[in-house]
């Protein structure tokens, strides 16, 4: 079942109060990078000539789908859940054609998000490629 818009509406009014502290954007990059070393490695490899701001946005931005994700799974499940690491293959997996139209069609409000808040199209496809890693992994 897709996360509901209700669920990444929720997380981002969360995120939006949070964003009022200024050390909240670093915690939740050193969080994402923590919990997934593998996603956080290929944003990197994948977006250098996009430059760190860029590595740091996608980053920021994944860790808000992964937080959209572990509050919908945690509420399937009436448990606090954890997100599972996503892998390498789990990242080859979901680059087979064009991420976002994919996330599109299987998690609408995902999508939703990503193209409501990232410009840089080359952001915009390494964020969707991750969301689409994260759930099939889960």
């Amino acid at each position: 079942m897709a996360v509901p818009e209700k669920f990444v509406a929720s997380v981002v009014a969360e995120v939006s109060v949070r964003m009022k502290n200024p050390a909240y954007a670093q915690v939740a990059i050193g969080h994402f990078v923590e919990t997934q070393p593998n996603v956080s490695k290929w944003v990197t490899a994948h977006l250098a000539s996009e430059g760190g701001e860029a590595v740091m946005h996608a980053v920021f931005h994944s860790e808000v789908i992964a937080e959209c994700v572990r509050q919908f799974r945690s509420a399937e499940a009436d448990t606090e859940v954890e997100s599972k690491v996503v892998s390498f293959p789990n990242l080859d997996d979901a680059s087979i054609g064009d991420p976002l139209a994919l996330l599109s069609e299987e998690e609408p409000a995902l999508s939703g998000y990503i193209t409501s808040n990232i410009e840089n199209d080359a952001l915009k496809r390494a964020v969707a490629l991750f969301a689409r890693a994260l759930v099939a992994a889960d």
